[in-house]
């Protein structure tokens, strides 16, 4: 006899090839569409930098692969145009750069209290209610060397 105050558990539909096919056309659909944008971790969207302002600290933080793109630079220019902060390797042009006490081919971090507040104020950047901010917008141009435009707004 079945007791009525039983519940009964749903079962799960059973792993097959057209329960794969039902859940994936929309999914395949939904994803082709063209206002959907891909975007993964490949494309080179995580933070290109970011910069810390905090009592225990100012520096700037440059992502690893910014750092390998710039072919793990020991002197990095910094200048300003527009909205963007302009970073290339400078060593061996005669150009006038920061100076890197040691580049270990993974992220790069540079304690310039100096630097890093004439980035903040050349930017505009508010850190009334935050200690940290990535910057994850920009582009390289070629000018003889890969030269990162990231844009700081």
């Amino acid at each position: 006899m079945e007791n009525k105050n039983e519940v009964k558990k749903p079962t799960k539909p059973r792993n097959t090839q057209e329960n794969k096919e039902q859940v994936l056309e929309p999914l395949q659909e939904f994803v082709n569409k063209s206002s959907v944008k891909h975007l993964n971790s490949s494309l080179g969207k995580g933070s290109l930098l970011s910069i810390v302002k905090s009592p225990n600290g100012t520096r700037l933080s440059i992502s690893k692969s910014v750092n390998e793109k710039l072919d793990y630079p020991s002197e990095i220019y910094f200048g300003c145009e527009d909205e963007y902060l302009i970073l290339f390797n400078s060593q061996d042009t005669g150009i006038e750069g920061k100076k890197l006490a040691e580049n270990k081919r993974g992220k790069l971090t540079i304690y310039d209290t100096t630097l890093v507040n004439g980035i903040i104020e050349e930017f505009h950047l508010d850190y009334s209610e935050v200690t940290s901010k990535s910057f994850v917008e920009g582009h390289y141009e070629n000018k003889g060397r890969p030269v990162l435009y990231v844009r700081m707004d």
